[in-house]
């Protein structure tokens, strides 16, 4: 079928910066690979766990899209029997945030594991910064290596599966362990948005209170600075956030900058059988198509910068009585997906939850949403080729089948546990939320509030559920000049593009050619 007018708007980040990153990326992963390097890495597992370090040794790497995942064999009945040093991937992940992501994942998985029953890989030595940090290896965590495939792999691997009715029941089975997992996570309550620490004289080992006294670092901050040349963190909170239209805030103004600094961000193109964006070059820019796109572009920004978007984020949860009110944030990894959960294949019990490195306190009605992800059918893959409607059609039957799953579990929990702080009586429960969310599509909305490479591609798919703009129908002098402004912008932006382009073609050209 014919792509809709949704797709012109998918954002890809710039090639042409991401090839430094991809080629410092190489040199380093070559020196860290090399036998001595592997030697050196030996000893420092050893000395972390405080082993002989002939016990230890290594057996494979697994890449992430931000971090390196070393895994060590252990012959000491003292030790794990395997763990994984987890460590910043050089060149896909920005240097300045590193200890500050390690810090926020550290911290939140010393916190579930002690307050919940979440499974988490159990972490043994950490550093962020300072002495106890090599060069050779930057900030690392050292936890339990956990055994288990990803939920994606399992979910994949039971839709094919000859035995439908096995199949069926294994679904059946992580679903009841998803529907608890969720529902422990959704009940933690904070009164600040953004990442904790241990107060109280809590030294990050045990002992102290939690509280959220950091600022709210997100996956769209970090994204950007490591993907656009010259993305600035100018107007970043220091410090947590206090209100929801705080956070709304934030992301508005990290779409806005993308859009002033990501330079291939309007040009034309189309996506490749391979999954990838084809950019147009040269003299095949259909510079028409890419100004058309800029409007386009303009328009959904300023749309989702209204009021009106993020109305529901309210900071009252509205429904919940007590003390609850005085504390209207709630845990949300916004990285939770079918990828960053360990499932054991064979018996479908969920092993571990992985990659908190953006999780934070935030305002409830995130944490309300449907989890797209319980079907290998992509969600992000068909909303970026501009097939929402036709996700949404197959997705429906395994929504349902999850829903009838945790309304039974928050049936047995309520029966079980009426009088305990972690499930108090919310009124609507969490399947209510998810069912509204989903009728009204306010999933969609919350996905273009924290995920901006599509808050555009949303925007245009769905338009209905954004505000209008009044000054686009209007057509005032004010907002013609400003889409003039931004188109000029965007042919400086595709100039600057071609030049690097054609700049980097020169130089790997063979002499004399």
């Amino acid at each position: 079928m014919a792509p809709r007018e949704s797709v012109q708007y998918a954002v890809t980040y710039d090639e042409l910066f991401n090839e430094d990153h991809d080629d410092e990326y190489e040199a380093w992963l070559d020196a860290l690979l090399k036998p001595a390097s592997i030697e050196f890495l030996k000893r420092f597992v050893a000395d972390k766990l405080g082993g002989d370090r002939g016990s230890v040794h290594y057996v494979d790497m697994a890449r992430g899209s931000f971090n390196l995942v070393l895994q060590f064999l252990i012959d000491d009945d003292r030790a794990p029997a395997r763990v994984a040093l987890r460590i910043p991937q050089r060149g896909f992940s920005a240097e300045e945030l590193a200890a500050e992501r390690l810090e926020n994942e550290v911290y939140w998985m010393q916190y579930i594991e002690e307050q919940s029953t979440v499974p988490v890989p159990h972490i043994y030595s950490w550093a962020a910064c300072g002495d106890a940090v090599d060069d050779r290896i930057g900030p690392y965590m050292l936890m339990d290596y956990v055994e288990g495939q990803s939920l994606h792999s399992c979910l994949a691997a039971w839709e094919a599966s000859d035995n439908q009715t096995d199949a069926a029941e294994k679904r059946t089975v992580v679903f009841e362990q998803l529907a608890d997992i969720l529902l422990q996570l959704r009940s933690h309550r904070f009164d600040k948005i953004g990442s904790i620490t241990r107060v109280d004289g809590g030294d990050g080992a045990g002992g102290g209170a939690w509280a959220v006294t950091r600022r709210p670092l997100t996956l769209d901050m970090h994204v950007q600075l490591v993907c656009m040349p010259g993305f600035s963190t100018d107007g970043w909170p220091t410090s947590p956030l206090l209100h929801a239209k705080d956070y709304v805030s934030l992301a508005t103004a990290l779409r806005n900058h993308q859009m002033l600094c990501l330079r291939n961000i309007n040009i034309p193109g189309s996506w490749n059988k391979s999954g990838f964006f084809d950019f147009q070059e040269g003299d095949a820019i259909d510079m028409q198509r890419a100004l058309k796109t800029a409007r386009g572009r303009f328009l959904a920004r300023h749309a989702m910068a209204l009021p009106a978007t993020a109305a529901h984020l309210d900071d009252s949860d509205g429904n919940d009585g007590g003390d609850h009110n005085k504390k209207p944030f709630v845990l949300f990894h916004p990285d939770l997906s079918a990828s960053n959960i360990l499932v054991d294949l064979n018996t479908a019990r969920i092993t571990a939850l992985i990659d908190f490195e953006y999780t934070n306190a935030v305002p409830a009605a995130l944490a309300d949403d449907p989890p797209v992800w319980l079907s290998p059918k992509d969600f992000v893959r068909f909303l970026t080729f501009g097939l929402f409607t036709e996700w949404q059609i197959l997705y429906k039957p395994t929504l349902d089948a999850f829903l009838a799953v945790l309304e039974r579990v928050e049936q047995k929990q309520k029966q079980q546990q009426q009088q305990s702080p972690l499930h108090t009586s919310e009124l609507p429960p969490l399947s209510a939320r998810m069912r509204a969310s989903w009728e009204k599509k306010t999933f969609l909305v919350n996905y273009a509030l924290q995920r901006t490479e599509l808050a555009d591609t949303i925007y245009h798919d769905q338009p209905a559920l954004f505000p209008a703009v009044p000054e686009a129908v209007d057509g005032t002098d004010d907002w013609t000049e400003k889409v003039h402004m931004y188109e000029e912008y965007t042919r400086w932006q595709i100039d600057l593009y071609e030049a690097d382009r054609k700049a980097r073609h020169q130089k790997r050209q063979p002499a004399g050619t």
